[in-house]
């Protein structure tokens, strides 16, 4: 360590930031990528290189080998001595005229190399930096625009992400699900999307006329997972569509639509049923998934006693750590939509538990609010044993992950502010069943058993 220390005085190194380290990394993977070793020789020839100059001198020594393996695919001009004509000079300019003419159609016209087919031409991907077109060298472009960007930026070792949904303008088969609506006002092009689960609008068009913005971010996937984009957040407006009027629809903000606006399944699910005819010789084709089960909400406290009266239990001190682990749980179940903000009088406090694996959990402790003052129900829960009895009778078995079982199950409106709770000086209520409530294994099995 100390000899290699003692050789790196001898070098002239200096301070460079973060911009200019990036740009030497980008510099030594270009060189190392390339494809020619004559290029890599000259460009290593150099004392001192940046990525602007190895990526012009590698451009012009390309330009250069190009020319050179056009000109050796000519045909040579035999210069021996020979009896001719009269009129050999005319012959003469003619058949040079002809070879010339045959070495330019021997040529590729999209690499300027020797012809080849269109599959094997190296620049059937390449991106002209004259007129930004693809398909074909610098070399042989004739066109007189340059659209060419900062030279810098154009060279990327990794590729960018863009939406993979085309103009529908592409496809003849999008404008049947494409018409005209009426968006705050406004008359834009709205494609309706069965595989969209969001409506989505152009961010360039929320810019343009000023509506706010909400903030908000959803990762899209696009067809495939590899893909994906952010949305922008959202915002609200007021839609008109083939004679329908809907009021506050939400339309999450993305740039590079393919339309003004996208109306996908939170839109198309609030009519009974979505009919697009495109005109083809077969017969309807009706999709039909399993619907979800619209059960009814059970009731959670209808078995409280008499004298039951409002209880908000005084509010408990945390630690720093189990402050910042309940502020993460509270986000999640607001993700979720379990928990909402609360104004009820009602008020429980919350409890951190671990178990012997260390791992926390958040809990609600109700023993002094609503579990006091509810009575137990005598619905019977199911014996494990006849269970399993029963089931021992057959052996193909199918199975169903209740994830947050619990949780799944909504509360009344009327009944939520039971469930109050304080979290991080915030008070909250639940919109499904609490796991510490007397009731939520009852009401559960009683759910289970009328849906399945």
């Amino acid at each position: 360590m100390l000899k290699l220390r003692s050789l790196a005085r001898d070098c002239d190194f200096k301070e460079v930031t973060a911009e200019q380290h990036r740009d030497i990394c980008i510099r030594d993977a270009f060189i190392t990528g390339l494809a020619s070793n004559t290029i890599r020789q000259r460009l290593l020839e150099k004392t001192s290189l940046t990525l602007q100059s190895a990526f012009d001198e590698a451009r012009v020594l390309e330009t250069a080998t190009t020319h050179a393996q056009a000109y050796n695919s000519t045909n040579e001009i035999s210069c021996g001595a020979m009896k001719t004509p009269t009129n050999s000079h005319l012959e003469t300019y003619i058949s040079n005229e002809d070879q010339e003419l045959n070495a330019i159609k021997s040529l590729c016209y999209f690499c300027g190399r020797r012809r080849h087919s269109r599959t094997e031409c190296p620049a059937r991907n390449a991106l002209c930096h004259q007129c930004g077109k693809k398909g074909h060298f610098q070399t042989v472009c004739k066109s007189s625009k340059t659209t060419a960007t900062k030279a810098a930026s154009t060279i990327s070792l990794t590729s960018v992400i863009t939406p993979t949904t085309l103009s529908s303008t592409h496809f003849s088969g999008l404008t049947q699900s494409t018409a005209q609506a009426n968006v705050n006002g406004l008359v834009l092009q709205a494609l309706i999307d069965t595989g969209s689960c969001e409506s989505y609008i152009s961010e360039a068009i929320v810019k343009r006329n000023k509506w706010p913005v909400r903030p908000s971010t959803n990762r899209i996937f696009m067809a495939t997972t590899h893909l994906s984009e952010k949305t922008l957040g959202h915002t609200f407006a007021d839609v008109q569509y083939k004679g329908e009027h809907y009021k506050k629809v939400k339309l999450s903000i993305l740039s590079g639509l393919c339309s003004d606006v996208i109306l996908g399944v939170d839109f198309i699910s609030l009519h009974k049923e979505l009919t697009i005819s495109y005109g083809g010789k077969r017969n309807p084709l009706h999709i039909c998934g399993i619907k979800a089960a619209r059960v009814e909400t059970p009731s959670l406290f209808s078995n409280l006693i008499s004298d039951c009266r409002l209880v908000a239990t005084k509010s408990r001190k945390h630690s720093i750590g189990v402050t910042k682990f309940i502020e993460s749980e509270v986000r999640k179940l607001l993700s979720d939509k379990i928990i909402e903000p609360s104004k009820s009088p009602w008020r429980a406090q919350v409890l951190v538990t671990t178990n012997e694996r260390q791992k926390r959990r958040m809990v609600i402790d109700y023993s002094q609010t609503m579990n006091r003052f509810t009575l137990l129900d005598a619905y019977p829960m199911p014996r494990v044993d006849e269970l399993v009895e029963r089931i021992s009778n057959y052996s193909v078995f199918s199975t169903l992950d209740l994830k947050s079982a619990y949780h799944q199950i909504p509360i009344k409106t009327e009944e939520r502010p039971f469930t109050a709770f304080e979290a991080c000086g915030e008070l909250y209520q639940f919109c499904r069943i609490p796991f510490r409530c007397y009731q939520r294994s009852c009401m559960h099995s009683e759910n289970n058993k009328s849906n399945y």
